[in-house]
């Protein structure tokens, strides 16, 4: 049933759907003709060629503002784009599939300081990437699981992070926190081996920060920032002590459907995105992120720029944290001392005058749920005491 139509008869046409079938060269009637091509083509039980035809009028003049699930499918595939592209919907549809897919990149840093920094950059052949927030470098590394794609970043300042990614088809939030908790191990394990062979350095990787770009959502509504808020903290599902998958999956899952049905708010999580053009959440754990309108919604490149800034200056103030914590004093040189340390709270922390309304919210969240903030006036502080001595 089409919902939607203006009780008082004041029309709101729709200019997305007009442009698109006049960028095609096509008439009303042609539109319709190709409904019934692609009606066929994948199985769609479409009404007459004069139905459709009405039926595109009412929709491109704002007569119906929400079509049925027939019209919202055809146009959706006729134009291969999204509900939330033509019509305006604020969550994405529900998947035909039972499974949803994201894209799991995984940032795990290590310092390695700004000798081996240097000579990683010149051995490896790597290349300034461009488009970040600092500047950094980049090469492609092999990795031995063949859907895993691997690539080595390093800043001068001496910060070495490897970048995972890998996408993941899941039948539950539950089966991917086994996965996640599965491959998080060997994958750090690697990257410490990595680091002896490609980077010549005893140095061990910090950690794995995840960033879940979602692909392909099952959830609707309410349910889907609770599904995103269990992504960014996946572990929130398992127990703390772990079992054999089996038990622990078993476990997990009823914890899924009692936080599926319930909610889940934490306050470890924040919350940022724009109203039907995207979700995302930032946690102590990880970044997930949902495109509800792709060509509106922030693209993976920059969700990934920002986090990888934040994930080398959180690497760089680790390693003095754990200077001071060891009773000495950090030793850099005086081009990556508190100048550096300042340069990067201003570019980490400080907004730009031509920044979008979506960057704003995603560095918002980023930084209150990492502690950069505490972390950098804490190293700042170390540094400028160890060089007045």
């Amino acid at each position: 049933m089409d919902v939607g139509t203006p009780a008082d008869k004041t029309y709101f046409p729709n200019e997305v759907l007009v442009s698109l079938r006049k960028s095609k060269s096509w008439g009303r009637e042609r539109l319709a003709r190709q409904f019934e091509l692609v009606g066929r083509k994948h199985k769609l039980s479409t009404p007459d060629v004069g139905a459709m035809l009405k039926q595109i009028y009412r929709l491109e003049t704002g007569r119906i503002q929400q079509p049925s699930k027939l019209y919202e499918d055809l146009y959706c595939k006729t134009f291969n784009t999204s509900s939330a592209e033509l019509f305006g919907a604020l969550t994405p549809p529900q998947a035909a599939s039972e499974t949803f897919k994201l894209r799991n990149h995984k940032l795990v840093p290590a310092y390695i300081g700004p000798q081996l920094a240097e000579r990683a950059i010149a051995r490896l052949s790597m290349q300034a990437v461009p488009d970040q927030w600092l500047e950094c470098y980049s090469c492609p590394v092999d990795h031995p699981r063949s859907e895993v794609s691997a690539d080595l970043w390093v800043w001068p300042f001496g910060v070495a992070l490897f970048h995972l990614t890998e996408t993941v088809e899941s039948t539950s939030l539950a089966d991917f926190a086994i996965w996640h908790r599965r491959v998080y191990d060997e994958q750090m394990n690697w990257v410490c081996g990595q680091l002896k062979l490609l980077l010549e350095s005893p140095s061990r990787a910090q950690y794995a920060m995840p960033v879940n770009w979602l692909v392909r959502s099952v959830w609707q509504d309410a349910q889907l920032g609770t599904a995103l808020r269990i992504l960014s903290m996946p572990r929130v599902l398992l127990q703390r002590k772990f079992g054999d998958d089996a038990s622990d999956l078993a476990h997990a899952e009823v914890v899924e459907r009692s936080l599926l049905r319930d909610g889940f708010d934490s306050a470890d999580a924040s919350e940022f995105g724009l109203k039907g053009v995207s979700a995302g959440v930032a946690s102590w754990a990880g970044v997930v992120y949902c495109p509800i309108a792709a060509s509106r919604a922030l693209s993976e490149s920059e969700v990934l720029a920002f986090e990888l800034t934040v994930q080398a200056t959180w690497s760089y103030c680790d390693w003095i944290r754990g200077e001071v914590e060891a009773v000495r004093d950090p030793d850099v040189p005086a081009e990556y001392g508190w100048r550096l340390l300042r340069a990067l709270r201003s570019v980490v922390i400080n907004p730009r005058p031509e920044e979008s309304s979506q960057v704003f919210p995603m560095r918002t969240a980023i930084l209150e749920t990492s502690g950069i903030r505490e972390h950098l006036r804490q190293a700042t502080e170390a540094i400028i005491e160890a060089r007045s001595r």
